[in-house]
């Protein structure tokens, strides 16, 4: 028996330091009102030495971790 698979096409990641290894590439960030916090957790992370925590404490707007400085263009993936 002979298998063969289709050429996929490949994922390119056009984030900056995707993985949250350096603090200097994430700005936390909020809206509309929104309160919480945003933070490095060693204790939860999935590859790597940490990851990125945003807790919310209301229910209005949003909080997250945002970058800037990222050009994508249409067809670029």
């Amino acid at each position: 028996m002979y298998l063969e698979s289709k050429l996929q096409k490949t994922t390119i990641n056009y984030m900056k330091e995707h993985n949250a290894e350096k603090n200097s590439s994430w700005i936390p960030a909020s809206w509309s009102g929104a309160s919480g916090t945003q933070s490095y957790a060693a204790e939860d992370k999935y590859s790597g030495n940490q990851s990125l925590k945003v807790t919310s404490t209301s229910n209005s707007g949003g909080i997250d971790f945002e970058q800037g400085g990222i050009s994508i263009e249409k067809g670029m993936n």
